[in-house]
């Protein structure tokens, strides 16, 4: 798994600043990338073979500091897959509120975050529709999407 990341976080491209990080600091990111962040820094210390000071001592290094967060805005922008399969599951009922990993206000931020798209309704425009006009508007816009699709389809004369 780690080697996987490893070529993820390598590959053309990847260089997100002018920064050219140490074998432990490619160690570390590469760890972290492949546990979600998951980890505390002492297991990550643990696992790279450094110590915690080292660790700490990078974050003084503003190019670290860029390189860093780069790449860990690289890593969650590409595991906007994992939140929308989580969403599914909630959605259909997989994953309930007794689940710990439900947590809809925490799936709620990363999409405010990092997905472009996501654009949710005002608290206005919500409390002022009923059930049935939200469907209504849903399905209006599956016909739009559906009618557009065709339309592109359709071969040009």
């Amino acid at each position: 798994m780690i080697d996987a990341v490893a070529d993820a976080v390598r590959k053309p491209g990847a260089d997100l600043t002018e920064f050219t990080p140490t074998d432990n600091m490619q160690k570390a990111l590469e760890y972290l990338c492949s546990k979600d962040y998951d980890e505390t820094v002492t297991g990550l210390c643990q696992a790279v073979g450094i110590s915690r000071q080292a660790y700490y001592l990078w974050f003084d290094n503003p190019k670290f500091v860029n390189w860093w967060n780069g790449h860990r805005e690289r890593h969650f922008g590409l595991s906007l897959g994992k939140v929308y399969t989580a969403l599914l599951k909630a959605a259909s009922h997989a994953a309930g509120k007794d689940d710990p990993k439900f947590n809809p206000q925490a799936m709620k931020l990363y999409l405010e975050r990092f997905d472009t798209d996501y654009a949710p309704l005002r608290r206005e425009e919500i409390t002022q529709m009923s059930w049935p006009d939200i469907l209504a508007q849903g399905d209006a816009a599956a016909e739009q999407d559906q009618a557009d699709k065709q339309e592109t389809e359709q071969p040009k004369e």
